[in-house]
């Protein structure tokens, strides 16, 4: 059982608790001037514009309210809310006047506080308009393929473009998006796989990765003859070249090597009169051949030449 004095002492510390809480109470009831540091927080931006920059990141405002408040406010408002949905641009710009919008401000804090100055008392928000196009994409890296095999055909994206958003600035760099593949082993057959897009962190992509098909089959070497035309000789002369035909050598895949013969290339040389050096023999150029063929080469860079004028 508790003494006389134990009591006593009880009645005293509760008494004290109670004071004390009666005159935190009384004060917080109170009217204060105080001053509050927002950090800046905007929402919802135009549509088809993003936010350049902003003249100001935070705002000190000067408010009247009662204790309880600012106490609030102190310990979680920190944030100012600026709502950008109604706000027009002008000249890529949106320009807020806090002392024209003070209602605006009231509401994001409270309605029972009395809002005074601002510092500062504008915000100049930079705008830039985002635009959209369609680019193509395109393969950065070497595919990993087998020895003695090659691709039968260019590889099948699926997708293979997509659309791009950003600045205005930032998309007239652009002319294509940049894929990879990865693949560890070496391809030896038909493959199917996954492409990823190397983004731009200024940019926003419709999609992030695609399908690839890749078309591989077994590839041989092959060398042909081939006659060499000669273009630019007037009637008037007879040019004979040495050699007059080149070796033409080239890699295809073996269901396609057996089709390709002498008529699928077009090798020549040029004659001009006005060539004061005709001693060093003329250039031979592969005008044409078949797309589909790899690594090809050819026997002779140079020709000479005997130049005769013809009989009449």
């Amino acid at each position: 059982m508790l003494s006389v004095n134990v009591k006593k002492y009880i009645y005293i510390i509760l008494f004290f608790f109670v004071s004390l809480g009666f005159w935190i109470l009384t004060k917080l009831s109170e009217d204060y001037n105080s001053k509050l540091n927002l950090e800046i927080d905007i929402i919802n931006t135009p549509k088809d514009y993003i936010i350049k920059g902003q003249n100001i990141k935070s705002i000190q405002v000067y408010i009247k309210a009662s204790g309880f408040e600012l106490f609030y406010n102190k310990l979680f408002q920190n944030k100012l809310i600026i709502d950008l949905e109604e706000e027009k641009v002008v000249d890529n710009k949106i320009v807020i006047d806090f002392e024209e919008n003070k209602f605006k401000l009231k509401e994001s804090l409270n309605s029972n506080i009395d809002v005074g100055d601002f510092f500062p008392n504008q915000i100049i928000i930079e705008m830039e308009q985002v635009i959209s196009k369609y680019l193509p994409i395109v393969l950065v890296d070497e595919l990993k393929i087998k020895s003695g095999y090659g691709l039968r055909s260019p590889i099948v994206l699926t997708p293979d473009s997509i659309q791009v958003s950003g600045p205005f600035m930032e998309i007239s760099k652009v002319s294509y998006v940049s894929a990879f593949i990865n693949v560890d082993t070496n391809i030896e057959n038909d493959y199917t796989t996954d492409y990823d897009i190397v983004q731009n962190k200024n940019l926003s992509y419709e999609f992030s990765s695609g399908k690839a098909i890749i078309y591989v089959d077994r590839y041989s070497e092959k060398t042909i003859k081939i006659p060499i035309l000669v273009r630019g000789i007037p009637d008037s002369l007879d040019l004979r070249l040495y050699p007059d035909e080149v070796d033409v050598s080239f890699q295809s895949s073996i269901k396609r090597l057996k089709n390709i013969n002498e008529k699928d290339f077009i090798v020549s040389v040029s004659f001009d009169s006005k060539i004061k050096n005709l001693d060093k023999g003329l250039e031979v150029s592969l005008d044409s051949f078949p797309s589909s063929l790899k690594n090809l080469k050819i026997s002779h860079k140079k020709v000479e030449f005997l130049l005769k004028n013809k009989k009449l």
